[in-house]
């Protein structure tokens, strides 16, 4: 199914949540907002992040305290918890290596670390967490690819709602990342009102520097053939 916000197509079935740069209903350059292309909920653009044409159209980051940040109550993506099914995706492009980059986010960034991340972490790699608390979280780390900087990645996770570290599925450029299990225990609630945010976690501590955009949430978990199609769609864009 064709996206409805210009070729070309993207998979739109389950799709609840869509943030890019590049689309210029989602975002006009100079602009300190902009808008979730599917329900329209409203992102702001914190402290100095900026307009990029890298990538056909994304936010520049500084590492310091940019994000965009789209508040906790974005329909249906404030909803989704452990025991719920989908997939987060999103194409980035870091300027620096060896430290902590925040992707796409729902997490407090102290206290219990509550909620759903994606980072690339200071070891160059992907990694993913839901999380309740210190002793009730998954964590998985991707093991076939070192992230270089200033290059074009897609990341993407999938999650089936089984509360199981191999329910967690995660993807770089369209493919199966291999990863390792570094945490197993998730048996409670992912929610606490947490702010949903590209670049960053809810209140800072994780603050990319690079480029951002073309985010993507699903309520359902999308297939590898799918998964590839959507990096497929869009590579061209992003030089790859």
């Amino acid at each position: 199914m064709a996206q409805t916000y210009g070729p070309p197509s993207i998979i739109t079935n389950g799709l609840i949540f869509a943030a890019d740069a590049g689309n210029t209903r989602c975002y006009v350059s100079g602009s300190s907002t902009c808008t979730d292309l599917i329900q329209g909920s409203t992102g702001t653009l914190t402290n100095q992040a900026k307009y990029s044409p890298g990538g056909g159209g994304s936010w520049e980051l500084d590492g310091s305290s940019d994000d965009i940040d789209f508040g906790d109550a974005v329909p249906e993506v404030a909803d989704l918890d452990y025991n719920n099914s989908f997939t987060w995706m999103q194409w980035h492009n870091q300027d620096t290596t060896g430290l902590y980059h925040g992707l796409l986010t729902r997490m407090q960034s102290g206290g219990n670390y509550r909620g759903i991340r994606q980072v690339i972490n200071d070891s160059n790699r992907y990694m993913v967490d839901l999380r309740h608390d210190g002793s009730s979280y998954i964590r998985k780390t991707g093991t076939s690819t070192t992230f270089a900087g200033n290059i074009w990645y897609m990341c993407a996770f999938t999650y089936d709602g089984s509360t199981d570290a191999s329910g967690v599925t995660m993807y770089v450029n369209g493919k199966v990342e291999s990863a390792s299990t570094n945490a197993d225990t998730l048996g409670n609630d992912t929610l606490k009102g947490y702010d949903l945010v590209l670049g960053d976690v809810d209140g800072g501590s994780l603050d990319m520097d690079g480029e951002t955009t073309l985010a993507l949430i699903y309520n359902r978990v999308l297939t590898a053939a799918e998964v590839f199609h959507n990096y497929e769609a869009m590579k061209n864009r992003f030089g790859l």
